[in-house]
């Protein structure tokens, strides 16, 4: 993407209004855990099924030669508010 654009799109990005997020709980490969607490939120994956299905996706896309970012996988639990 051409630097000006990028340029633009964070602009536009920064009039967006501010909402609050509902709290989320996810069910992770050692249990529950916030996405709030999570280091970097931009590299996480949230499937719908059991936890134990998205760690075998994980797998899968590992096993297909991803070379993005490393991502942080869960499975959707709750939304607490």
């Amino acid at each position: 993407m051409p630097r000006r654009s990028r340029h633009d799109l964070a602009t536009q990005r920064r009039r967006l209004t501010m909402v609050r997020m509902p709290e989320y709980v996810l069910e992770g490969p050692s249990g529950e855990v916030r996405l709030v607490d999570q280091d970097d939120a931009r590299f996480v994956i949230v499937t719908q099924g059991p936890i134990d299905e998205a760690l075998a996706d994980k797998e899968r896309v590992r096993g297909a030669g991803w070379s993005g970012p490393r991502l942080t996988w869960f499975a959707a639990f709750r939304i607490v508010s």
